[in-house]
């Protein structure tokens, strides 16, 4: 066993590069355990984006906060930035682009059905996820979801929808907000397919109809992060939480 072992602490944020902020010296004995949500460690994260990373640090910065939007913001950032990664090959960002455009336009019939097909996105994204947390390798090889739309998704109206986002966030979030807006923004202009999911399932998570879905059924979200952290029964909590999300697609008003 190493005697030591060196902590880097590596400041990174959407408006600088990554650089060294601190080296701590440690007994490898008392190094504490670091706090997992139950959904990161089934993801190495060698295999993504400086963004992508970015994109998870905010999240887990949201999760900490008091007060109950910022929670509410974590968890539907959460589920739609680990339905993105769960899957071995990359789908397409078409449900999420096309909720994006629906919330734009300001159609609410347009808008309706686009958010019913994104829940049904997001509920097949929970169901990968739950398969992911009984066993990692299983969908080492499987294509993510696909949907019928141009460029796949990959073009949508980015900064109408995240002038949406940051002008219904507290003063709690805007912090943070407007950092994610730019790894976000990075992520929309990136070459690869995987970024630019990801980035189009961060800015749909973030809209206002879409947090009213995850408010509806936040309980059972955060019951299911619980069943995948502590071995608890993942089916189950996947069950429940995917038909609470149905249901707040079906009754809220927008």
């Amino acid at each position: 066993m190493l005697p030591i072992v060196l902590i880097l602490f590596l400041a990174s944020s959407a408006f600088a590069n990554i650089s060294l902020a601190k080296v701590d010296v440690y007994n490898v004995d008392e190094i504490p355990p670091v706090p997992d949500n139950g959904l990161a460690k089934n993801f190495d994260g060698g295999e993504t984006s400086v963004y992508m990373q970015n994109e998870y640090q905010i999240i887990k910065d949201l999760g900490k906060r008091p007060d109950k939007n910022s929670q509410t913001l974590a968890i539907s950032q959460a589920f739609a930035l680990f339905g993105e990664l769960a899957y071995g090959i990359p789908g397409d960002a078409c449900a999420s682009a096309n909720l994006i455009n629906a919330y734009v336009s300001g159609n609410k019939a347009a808008l309706r059905n686009a958010l019913d097909i994104y829940v049904l996105n997001l509920v097949s994204k929970i169901d990968a996820i739950a398969q992911l947390a009984r066993d990692p390798n299983s969908l080492k090889y499987t294509t993510g979801i696909r949907g019928n739309c141009a460029g796949g998704g990959r073009i949508y109206r980015f900064e109408a929808a995240w002038d949406a986002i940051r002008s219904s966030v507290s003063p709690l979030q805007a912090d943070l907000i407007n950092e994610e807006y730019c790894a976000t923004k990075r992520l929309y202009n990136a070459f690869y397919v995987q970024n630019n999911n990801i980035g189009a399932a961060i800015t749909a998570s973030s809209l206002p109809p879409t947090l009213k879905v995850t408010k509806f059924a936040s309980d059972a979200l955060h019951n299911l992060l619980r069943a995948i952290a502590y071995k608890g029964n993942v089916r189950a909590a996947a069950a429940v939480a995917k038909a609470q999300l149905l249901q707040a697609a079906s009754n809220i008003k927008l």
